[in-house]
């Protein structure tokens, strides 16, 4: 956990949004007024109250990487790396952020493939360009497969894994915004990093808590330099025989409304390009992560 400096400043702030909160509900106070109380509280041991600030900053700005990381941090702390797990995992979901994304990797190593068990990824090109499959570790009996129609069109099948249409969970003890079940698969190209993925989150506290398959989150999201992270289309999520499929189309014009006040971009990207795919799979019925692994794939186009 890095060192804090707080300067008399921030001390003499702190004290009036401590002041504060004798009288007024977490919702007068600003994103960045909450993130201070959360550092407060964690140089105050008081991580139970800190877990609380930086969650209502995540309601508020879901972009703010420095939340969920103080999330987490005050989590480890209470002893509930599961949660801490949790937070950080649905953090690098919105955000893409590389420090999140390190300290999820420092609480649950990727897990290490079997040696005697291998699958092919394979890339199906349009008529004018033929993709040739590639050799890969598959994990745990999973295979993934990346269908390319056009640069901006494609499928990604998901078999062996084991989804269902509806899930009863009991959330009454699980932290807000919990992960509780997520089907990821980052595709990472030389034009940059999309990700397809499928999620569902604790909203709220219950002991029969259901979410059904096409109620939950399915999104397309863009990381680069450029846009900073962003959500930039959906994709149609299907369950099948073994697992979950989505088809998706890449827009050429797309609006980062959470980090570029919905100014519209132009989106260069071809799947065409696509030489690595992570696959994560979690599911809190089945005791959280099962698995994240990376898949090499080699696109050979013949014009």
């Amino acid at each position: 956990m890095r060192k804090r400096i707080i300067t008399t400043v921030n001390i003499v702030l702190i004290i009036a949004l401590l002041a504060s909160c004798a009288t007024s509900t977490p919702t007068s106070l600003t994103a960045s007024e909450l993130l201070t109380l959360g550092e407060r509280y964690l140089v105050d041991l008081d991580y139970e109250q800190a877990v609380a600030q930086f969650l209502a900053v995540i309601e508020i700005e879901p972009m703010n990487a420095r939340a969920y990381i103080g999330a987490a941090e005050a989590y480890i702390a209470l002893g509930r790396t599961d949660d801490a797990i949790a937070v950080l995992e649905r953090g690098y979901v919105a955000t893409g952020d590389a420090e999140i994304r390190e300290m999820l990797e420092g609480l649950t190593p990727a897990m290490t493939p079997t040696a005697d068990s291998t699958a092919t990824a394979i890339v199906e090109m349009t008529p004018e360009s033929t993709g040739v499959p590639n050799d890969i570790t598959k994990p745990n009996g999973v295979d993934v497969n990346l269908e390319v129609f056009d640069a901006r069109t494609g499928r990604i099948t998901l078999s062996g894994i084991s989804v269902k249409e509806n899930y009863t969970i009991n959330t009454s003890e699980i932290g807000d915004y919990a992960v509780l079940v997520q089907w990821w698969v980052r595709l990472d190209g030389s034009d940059g990093t999309i990700a397809v993925w499928t999620g569902a989150f604790a909203t709220e506290q219950k002991e029969n808590y259901v979410v059904s398959l096409q109620d939950m989150q399915t999104s397309v999201s863009l990381y680069n330099d450029e846009n900073m992270d962003c959500t930039i289309g959906e994709a149609t999520v299907s369950r099948t025989n073994d697992g979950i499929a989505w088809d998706f189309t890449l827009p050429e014009v797309a609006a980062n409304y959470l980090a570029n006040d919905g100014e519209p971009f132009s989106l260069e990207y071809d799947l065409r390009t696509v030489t690595n795919l992570n696959v994560s799979v979690y599911d809190i019925t089945q005791g959280g992560r099962l698995f994240n692994a990376d898949y090499s794939v080699n696109q050979n186009h013949e014009n």
